[in-house]
């Protein structure tokens, strides 16, 4: 009877083991993981791979967003490729963060990458922005939602210290996007021309990049 009673309790404890394991699997903390080989043969890229098969690639040297697609990872002569559809992929001469001037034109400060955490499914990057005597942290986060014929990219941005007088721009190269695109800003402004800029505000704003099928 004794031996029954150890058995019958070492089996609640493994079912309770495997209710607990199989509610995390079913439940992750955080449905984004980064990708530990190096995309494009270049230590310099970051990749995360998200949620519905999308992955999204930051450039750590130049300081920007790199690529966006659906699909996967192919080895190819020993360099980790993207494979699926293409959204969006910007070969960055420089950091996509600019500086607006007072008359209105934007020029490339110095950006450092400073890091990056994985929060509530949610992409955090911090850069350090310096020009002259302006000196300020940046913060971008980004998430994806995926929907029947459209990926929306969400990017946030927070920006500390920065002077009354500066503002910021995100540079979005038309040549650069793969889909078609619509944004939408909150608490912030698009500029379209020859290509697309986000421009901030003071504080924390949002922007919607709605790429379609």
């Amino acid at each position: 009877m004794r031996q029954l009673f150890k058995l019958l309790a070492l089996f609640l404890f493994a079912l309770a083991v495997l209710t607990v394991c199989s509610k995390s699997q079913l439940k992750p903390n955080n449905d984004i993981r980064i990708v530990k080989y190096p995309l494009d043969n270049s230590n310099g890229i970051l990749t995360f791979a998200l949620a519905d098969g999308f992955y999204i690639a930051f450039d750590t040297v130049q300081c920007g967003l790199y690529k966006v697609w659906r699909g996967g990872l192919a080895a190819n002569d020993s360099t980790i490729t993207a494979v699926g559809d293409l959204y969006y992929e910007n070969y960055l001469l420089n950091s996509d963060i600019k500086l607006i001037d007072t008359s209105g034109q934007g020029y490339s400060p110095v950006v450092k990458f400073k890091g990056f955490k994985l929060s509530d499914n949610t992409i955090k990057l911090f850069y350090q922005v310096t020009d002259e005597d302006i000196e300020f942290t940046l913060e971008e986060s980004i998430d994806g939602e995926s929907e029947k014929s459209a990926y929306n990219l969400h990017r946030n941005y927070i920006s500390n210290n920065l002077p009354d007088n500066t503002r910021i721009g995100i540079y979005i190269p038309n040549s650069s996007i793969r889909k078609p695109l619509t944004i939408d800003a909150i608490k912030g402004e698009v500029a379209s021309g020859i290509d697309k800029l986000l421009l901030p505000q003071k504080g924390k704003s949002k922007f919607i990049l709605s790429f379609s099928e």
